[in-house]
């Protein structure tokens, strides 16, 4: 792959945003423009976003004003709201994905695996009108779709190990996100 620095992002993420609407897929609306936009896009767009801060250290706004990023779709309240929080508890996040992972070192775990990862998790601990499952569920299929061919897995392991910690209430971070019905 080339220099990052160029602004070239790599064919599977420029990909992401073409994702076509799905049955059954939540939707959230951007306060702007009034417009429904699916969530699984607005989570690939924070995607994409969060790729964009991690290799140019672009701000939140740079990254989400970037035509790559967004394609020409609104970027809907959802996404701000979920890539926020990544960058806010990033530190966080990373810490609780590495206790997480056996056997591999947290540098070499593949960057979109990663990201895939620190958004799901966002989703879990902060974000209280998704269930968990839904979030993971979300990440194991866009880790399908734009990851290797064993993310899938890889992320459910990783996902459900922190999914089992947050419902025995021993998620050290979860400052507002699923509470546990118990």
């Amino acid at each position: 792959m080339s220099d990052n620095s160029n602004g070239i992002l790599p064919i599977s993420l420029i990909a992401l945003g073409s994702t076509k609407l799905g049955s059954g897929l939540e939707s959230s609306s951007d306060s702007s423009t009034g417009l429904s936009v699916s969530r699984r896009i607005s989570r690939e767009m924070a995607l994409r976003a969060a790729y964009v801060i991690e290799l140019r250290a672009s701000t939140i706004e740079e990254a989400l004003n970037d035509p790559l990023v967004t394609e020409g779709q609104p970027v809907s309240d959802f996404t701000k709201r979920l890539i926020t929080l990544e960058v806010i508890h990033r530190e966080q996040l990373d810490e609780t994905i590495r206790n997480k992972i056996e056997r591999w070192e947290f540098h070499r775990v593949a960057i979109i695996d990663r990201l895939i990862l620190r958004l799901a998790v966002t989703e879990m601990l902060f974000i209280e009108d998704i269930p968990p499952k839904v979030s993971m569920n979300e990440a194991i299929e866009i880790g399908k779709k734009f990851s290797t061919e064993n993310s899938g897995r890889f992320i459910n392991g990783v996902l459900d190990s922190i999914y089992g910690e947050i419902t025995r209430g021993e998620n050290q971070i979860q400052t507002g996100g699923y509470q546990n019905p118990d």
